[in-house]
């Protein structure tokens, strides 16, 4: 990578700062509590097709499950609706670790006239880093993004750009101040997922990168930062300038003061980190308090910035790769079983070796050490001085120069934490002696990272032999100029340490082991000729290739090994609800299906292009749910793979979904044994239901037909409807608020079992609707269920009953289309026993049998005649006056006149008189009443008052309680019989 042109607009390094516009000050927000300071914008492009943003986690242990869930919101200089939002786990985007690429994003203006905002948010909406790019210009207030405490770390603006802009970056990458980068032509200069620093010196020469490994620490001792130099194969190496790094501790869940001693070195102040010229690494040291107040795993960040070599008096960027590391508090620090070293058993004294050491935890190594080791190596010649610093909990590549022919014998001759156990040695990862051979001629090649099942490009194998004139380089061999050879190869397995298939070269698979394979190899007049590899599988091998002359190259003896990493052409991700049957239902209706927060398995594999398996697959692995989502995105549990969970190149996880409908499994390596990230998607995993229906029912009313009593068969209504709130809920208890729209699948048809009971009496349902309840979808995963009763809900009126209460109960199955179902069904309100019925108003449940009767009358033709009506009720063994009827209504414009006697004739008295009953009697102010007739129209007539059903009685005796009340009126003076003392009428 060349050096970029940078142009340093006002760059404003701004800790914390409140933005007025016009006068108005934009309200101050959160800042995220988790990962503040974690990650940062760090490059935005926009030329021609190229319209993306690139973020940057500095603390690269950031999982997909987390950042996922991030936006950023892109606004230009308009109004608020010239935005948009960009989800990361629903966006189009590259991960490279530690960088995300956002393509394909609107709004961003970068020209001399135009502004812009970016917010980059977390997943709860708390702010995570800030860009606004010719502030002068936005003709709106800029995006809320002011966080109260502690503010954002990093500089947030770009104060003006030229007209020919094409993109900007943060310099130092990461960390430093905005610049724009000008162009001369179409091709640019951008760095889409890389570092914005330049990768070289002035003459090409790789610049080290620079990285910092976690610590585990011992309350009461100190926590030792190593702060190392690697190459881009993340070998350790050393460097011919002093690099200086600022750096300072950050509070997690271990607080400064408390559990350790804050610290912080920078370059203005004179105290940045110094790793000195010649050498490898240096050591931040953070001393923790014994009296420490914060649980075992407790943690808190050194924070490492502004990277800086001296060079020709001056100060270049350098490459930082590590921002963050985690320093653990614990109460002991496990023991150190022994150290491995892994060589190549043979070297050329005019080349580095390639030695990678690790710190055992246990006796197979399978666990790491921890902790940062630092040891004494012998023999002497190692890069960087003979002290060097393992790595916690990863294996480390050193490197040694030995100039001279011969065997020297590699040892860890001390150490700052003691081992158990020796030194334990091996070629390839095959046990083996500590003893490495120097040659002054062999082979050297080296093989980039592969991928599995593809031919590599050609890779150069030359003949080399120490200079004379420098044994410290390597110069072709003239014996090979030229000349063809028949090179002998085979190759060993080193991670795993074992496998099924043949390492092929040129076509031809290689023995795995000696005396090798032999392939005849055409050398140019440089000593240099080509191979091409192919892998059927993944892993890390060491291939070697060994000449032994004859004749009168008798002795002569050539060698050479490198070792490399193949890595699958992808990850392949299957969803499954049983390990056997696909869970694939990219619908909302149908099979499969599977109840949200219920465990399924997530297989992993480690395949080629063609889908095939690559069998030594294995890697930690990282599952995430990725868009596309329907209907909305829930969250993924579980889903964490070790490299020992892998057999055969695959490995399952038991993961749970916590919502209704579906989504994309993505299965993530942040870097596969050097090789860099592998990542792959699976298809539409789902459907997902709900797990169960819980119920909320409402507190209903009856509302009495006749004040504190209601008739038997006289329909009564709700005065407050029954509901019944329904709330989808996840296997976890969590509510599902996917469970709507078209993923919503209560209904009438699905509903079952309505029924209402009563603890007296059979209730009569004629009059309630046919479509009851109504049903409806509340958008958030709940919903109502509201009964109505339609004409009215009432008791059967056959036979004489004594007066009860109305003890009743609604009761549903609360069951979906999918047979989800609320587990306590059937759902009920009130219970049909005493006492515990649904409640009325007025608190009174009492039905009653009544009847309305009515009175023959007489008086004179002259005046109008008036027709007692009274309200009565069965008490159990007799009718009695029912005085708390005041609410009956009665019309007499409806009575029935006939059986006209004597001098009266139809038409001559009409019957009047609308109202309701008094106190179970007619109101006296409107009585039941029949006009005058007339002098001279004396006589009788029958009157029948149609009255509800519930009033009427058995008066004709057949057994049915069909007859409306009647009675005689009677117009004129009668003397009447002389015999007769009393004339009554008897009344049942």
């Amino acid at each position: 990578m060349g050096h970029r042109q940078w142009f340093l607009m006002a760059a404003v390094v701004a800790f914390f700062f409140l933005f007025v516009f016009q006068g108005k000050a934009i309200a101050a927000g959160s800042c995220s509590v988790d990962y503040l300071n974690r990650v940062t914008i760090n490059e935005v492009r926009s030329l021609g097709g190229e319209q993306w943003v690139e973020l940057k986690l500095l603390d690269a242990s950031i999982p997909p499950s987390v950042y996922n869930s991030w936006s950023i919101t892109v606004c230009e200089n308009k109004n608020s609706n010239n935005c948009s939002t960009y989800v990361l786990g629903s966006s189009a985007v590259i991960q490279n670790w530690p960088y995300l690429v956002i393509n394909n994003v609107s709004h961003l203006n970068l020209s001399l006239n135009g502004a812009m905002d970016i917010l980059l948010k977390d997943g709860n909406g708390d702010y995570l880093d800030y860009l606004v790019v010719n502030q002068a210009n936005l003709s709106r207030p800029p995006q809320d993004h002011s966080c109260t405490e502690p503010g954002f770390p990093y500089p947030t603006t770009l104060a003006t750009t030229l007209s020919q802009l094409k993109g900007i970056a943060r310099a130092p990458d990461g960390t430093g101040p905005w610049m724009e980068y000008e162009e001369s032509g179409a091709q640019g200069e951008a760095t889409e997922g890389d570092s914005n620093d330049t990768g070289t010196f002035p003459d090409g020469t790789p610049i080290p990168r620079i990285v910092v490994s976690d610590v585990m620490v011992a309350k009461g001792d100190a926590a030792a930062f190593v702060v190392q130099l690697q190459d881009e194969k993340g070998t350790v190496t050393s460097f011919p300038y002093a690099v200086h790094v600022d750096y300072k501790t950050l509070n997690y869940t271990a607080f400064a003061g408390i559990d350790y001693v804050a610290k912080e070195g920078t370059a203005i102040q004179g105290s940045a980190l110094v790793i000195p010229a010649g050498t490898s690494a240096a050591t931040i040291d953070i001393q923790t308090l014994e009296k420490a107040t914060a649980p075992d795993g407790s943690v808190f960040f050194v924070v490492l910035s502004n990277p800086v070599y001296e060079h020709d008096g001056g100060a270049l960027n350098a490459l930082l790769m590590d921002h963050f590391a985690t320093g653990t508090l614990n109460g002991t620090l496990p023991s150190l079983d022994h150290f491995h070293i892994d060589h190549p058993g043979s070297a050329l004294s005019c080349q580095r070796a390639d030695v990678t050491i690790r710190a055992c935890q246990t006796a197979d190594c399978s666990v790491l050490y921890p902790d940062p080791v630092s040891v004494t190596l012998a023999p002497t010649g190692w890069i960087g001085g003979s002290t060097q610093t393992i790595a916690g909990g990863a294996p480390t590549v050193f490197q040694l120069r030995h100039n001279t022919v011969g065997t020297v014998t590699l040892d860890v001759t001390t150490s700052d934490v003691p081992a158990t156990g020796p030194v334990q040695c091996t070629i390839g990862g095959v046990a083996a002696s500590c003893d490495l051979l120097f040659a002054d001629s062999g082979f050297l090649f080296d093989i980039p990272a592969q991928t599995s099942c593809q031919d590599s490009a050609d890779v150069t194998i030359a003949a080399v032999k120490a200079d004379p004139a420098d044994p410290q380089a390597c110069v072709g061999d003239d014996s090979f100029a030229g000349q063809s050879k028949a090179v002998s190869f085979w190759s060993s397995y080193v991670l795993p340490a074992s496998g099924s298939r043949a390492l092929q070269v040129n076509g031809t698979a290689v023995a795995t082991g000696l005396p090798g394979t032999p392939l005849t190899l055409s050398f140019d007049g440089n000593a240099r000729s080509s191979i091409r590899i192919s892998y059927q599988d993944a892993g890390q091998v060491r291939l070697d290739a060994r000449y032994e002359g004859s004749g009168e190259e008798a002795g002569l003896v050539m060698a050479g090994n490198d070792t490399f990493t193949v890595k699958p052409y992808r990850l392949h991700v299957l969803a499954t609800v049983d390990g056997l049957a696909p869970l694939n239902n990219s619908g909302s209706t149908g099979e499969p299906k599977l109840a949200a927060g219920l465990p399924f398995q997530a297989e992993v594999r480690g395949v080629c292009q063609d889908g095939s398996l690559a069998p030594n697959f294995a890697a930690a692995t990282t599952l995430s749910a990725v868009a596309p989502f329907a209907p909305a995105p829930g969250v993924l549990s579980g889903g964490s793979l070790s490299a020992a969970d892998f057999s055969g190149g695959a490995a399952t996880a038991l993961v749970s979904y916590s919502e209704v409908g579906t989504l994309t499994l993505q299965a993530d390596v942040a870097d596969y044994l050097g090789a860099g990230s592998l990542s792959g998607t699976s298809a539409t995993v789902g459907r997902f239901t709900p797990h169960h229906f819980d119920v909320v029912p409402n507190s209903p009313q009856f509302a009495p037909t006749c004040g504190p009593f209601s008739y038997l068969g006289q329909p009564f209504t709700y005065a407050t409807a029954p509901v019944l709130q329904v709330i989808a809920r996840n296997a976890g208890g969590a509510i599902t608020r996917n469970y709507t729209g078209a993923w919503w699948k209560l209904s009438g048809a699905s509903l079952a079992g309505k029924r209402y009971l009563a603890e007296n009496g059979t209730l009569d349902e004629s009059l309630l609707p046919a479509t009851d309840p109504v049903i409806l979808d509340q958008g958030d995963g709940t919903g109502t269920l509201t009964f109505d009763a339609g004409g009215g809900l009432g008791f059967v009126r056959t036979t004489l009953t004594a007066p009860f209460a109305a003890e009743i109960r609604l009761e549903i199955d609360v069951i979906d289309e999918d047979g989800i179902v609320y587990a306590g069904n059937p759902a009920a309100f009130g219970e049909a026993i005493a006492g515990n019925g649904i409640a009325f108003t007025d608190g009174t449940k009492e039905m009653r049998f009544g009847r309305l009767t009515m009175q023959n009358a007489y008086g004179s033709e002259l005046i109008p005649l008036n027709l007692p009506l009274r309200a009565e009720y069965f008490d159990g063994s007799t009718f009695v006056g029912n005085l708390e009827d005041s609410c009956t209504p009665y019309d007499g414009s409806l009575a029935v006149l006939s059986n006209y006697t004597a001098n009266l004739q139809a038409g001559e008295t009409t019957a009047s008189g609308v109202g309701s009953l008094l106190g179970g009697i007619d109101n006296p102010l409107s009585p039941l009443q029949l006009s005058a007739p007339g002098a001279g129209n004396d006589g009788s007539v029958d009157v029948s008052l149609p009255v509800d059903f519930w009033l009427r009685f058995d008066w004709d005796g057949n057994g049915s309680h069909d007859n409306d009340p009647s009675a005689r009126a009677s117009f004129g003076i009668y003397k009447g019989n002389s015999r007769m003392i009393y004339w009554g009428e008897r009344v049942r």
